[in-house]
């Protein structure tokens, strides 16, 4: 295998709607939920991902099971960075150890649909 070598290992499909409980100050959210192929290898079964909105740089992050994967964030600009890995999925592993690290990308979140493709290489040890 050639290092560098990119596998589109999920494009995941984020629908965002208004949440009520998104914050104390009446902020709408935009609820985060993630699909991905069923067929999943064992070393891409658990998930960690970071959302940082640009604005004011709060973080929200999910680690658990790709499949079935949701958060809540606040509508706005956001940096995302993700690793998928096989196992249990509480603690993940370190960034740099994780077996797929998926390009890093900048994303508006709003009210409504939305989407997001995230393409994730294998990292070589």
């Amino acid at each position: 295998m050639q290092r560098g070598w990119t596998v589109l290992f999920a494009a995941l499909a984020i629908g965002c709607m208004p949440d009520e409980d998104a914050g104390e100050q009446g902020a709408a959210g935009a609820r985060i939920e993630l699909s991905a192929p069923a067929a999943l290898r064992p070393d891409q079964q658990c998930l960690s991902l970071v959302a940082t909105r640009l604005d004011d740089f709060t973080s929200t992050g999910y680690t658990g099971p790709t499949e079935g994967a949701s958060f809540t964030v606040r509508p706005g600009e956001h940096h995302v960075a993700a690793i998928a890995y096989g196992g249990t999925c509480d603690p993940p592993p370190a960034w740099s150890e994780a077996p797929w690290i998926a390009d890093e990308v900048v994303v508006s979140f709003e009210r409504g649909q939305n989407s997001l493709a995230l393409i994730f290489r294998f990292q070589l040890p």
